[in-house]
């Protein structure tokens, strides 16, 4: 079975035909303009946010080791790990006084305000050192702190 020029003409104007109706239906049910309207909010959506701008959430995080007792704080979570047993408490007023102690210690022992007493804090990766005066020096990354004061800050 051979097809000639003629059949082959015709069949390409069917075809076409049968794709300009189905063009003609899609567009006339809407589902372009649907299409169409969806990708042209979704930005302006974003964009008319009305309300007080709100700043992003600041993750806490503080590990202090007292004597082999590590106690973690997490957005005002504790960890308490000792004996390689670990227990979870959902505020600072759930501790046991013990470990209400240590973490009071340990701060006081690294607040500023003490003669030769260095206190670094880190909040979302980044690194804030607070010197003896009260003065503070920012860092975005650990590698950025010159190595004399690496040395002070870990007792080495």
């Amino acid at each position: 079975m051979q097809i000639d020029d003629f059949e082959l003409i015709l069949l390409i104007i069917i075809a076409l035909v049968f794709a300009g109706f189905l063009l003609w239906a899609t567009i006339k049910s809407g589902m372009v303009k649907a299409i169409k309207k969806t990708a042209e909010d979704a930005p302006s959506k974003i964009q008319k946010k009305d309300g007080p701008k709100s700043e992003p959430a600041v993750s806490i995080f503080e590990k202090f080791d007292y004597m082999g007792t590590k106690i973690f704080h997490i957005d005002g979570k504790y960890t308490v790990v000792e004996d390689e047993v670990t227990r979870n408490f959902n505020s600072l007023n759930e501790l046991p006084s013990r470990y209400q102690k240590m973490i009071l210690e340990m701060q006081t022992r690294n607040f500023p305000g003490k003669k030769d007493s260095y206190y670094m804090e880190n909040k979302n990766g980044i690194y804030t050192v607070v010197f003896p005066d009260g003065t503070r020096k920012t860092y975005k990354s650990y590698n950025e702190i010159p190595e004399k004061l690496k040395k002070i800050l870990t007792g080495g």
